[in-house]
Order: structure tokens, then sequence, then C-alpha cells
């Protein structure tokens, strides 16, 4: 028997490729972002194949990273939105002054917002890194 595999290494096989093809989607959406979303997909898709296996947690890894993403884009949009809501308020108000209470939302959230994307970035890249590893060397994440 030697030479033979069994069906699980095939099962196990093709899972840890899957894996490692959903890794490095979300490494390439470094560059472009749409690629994540594919990942995304891709760890949906084969997540329930992936049961009992070792690839199970790093497909709920990888699902978690997308999911922590879009929130945090979710964030930045309605920061972005109340930002240019203010600066509309404040250029067409009859009495600027009067909307001027808008203002600290742009000039308060534009560094927090930067620093927020600077901690997600390397938390991002900590897990999918760290995953693609793992990965690699037939570990759970």
């Amino acid at each position: 028997m030697t030479g033979e595999r069994s069906v699980p290494d095939i099962r196990d096989d093709r899972e840890r490729l899957a894996v490692l093809l959903a890794y490095g989607l979300y490494l390439l959406a470094i560059t472009n972002g749409v690629t994540a979303l594919v990942g995304f997909i891709v760890a949906l898709a084969r997540r329930d194949a992936a049961r009992g296996t070792v690839y199970e947690s790093h497909y709920r890894n990888l699902i978690t990273v997308f999911l922590v993403l879009m929130a945090f884009a979710g964030l930045v949009l309605a920061a972005v939105l109340a930002g240019v809501l203010g600066l509309f308020s404040l250029a067409f108000s009859p009495a600027p002054w009067a909307a001027l209470w808008w203002f600290p939302v742009p000039v308060v959230m534009a560094p927090l917002l930067g620093i927020g994307w600077l901690i997600l970035g390397v938390w991002t890249l900590w897990r999918v890194i760290g995953g693609f590893i793992r990965a690699l060397e037939e570990r759970p994440y």
C-alpha cells in the first residue's frame, strides 16, 4: 500500500488547496480589494465541506476577517457621510456659524480613521499571513 492515498487524504488536500487559494486572494486584495470578496465566497462555499477537518478553523478565520473588514468599512462610510453632511450644512446654511457644530466630525474623525485603518491592516495581515503559514503546515488556525 505504499504510494496509495486514502480518501480522507484527498479530501484534506482539496480543502488545503481551497484554503490556500482563499488566503492568496485575501493577500492579493491589498492591491485591488475585489479578490477579498472572491476569497470570502470561496470560504463560505467550502466551509461545510471542511467540517471536522483541520481547515474548518481556517474558513472561520477567513470569514471573520472579511466581516470585520466590512464592519469597519461601514463605520468609515458613516463617518465620511457625516463629514460631508457637515460640510454641506456649513456651506449652504443661511447662518454658517450655526452649522459649526458639524465641523469637529471630519477634523476629529480623520486621524482616528487613519489610525484605525493602520491597526486593522496590521491585524488583517497578521491573521491572513499567519493562517496561510498554518495551512501550509497543515495545522488548524
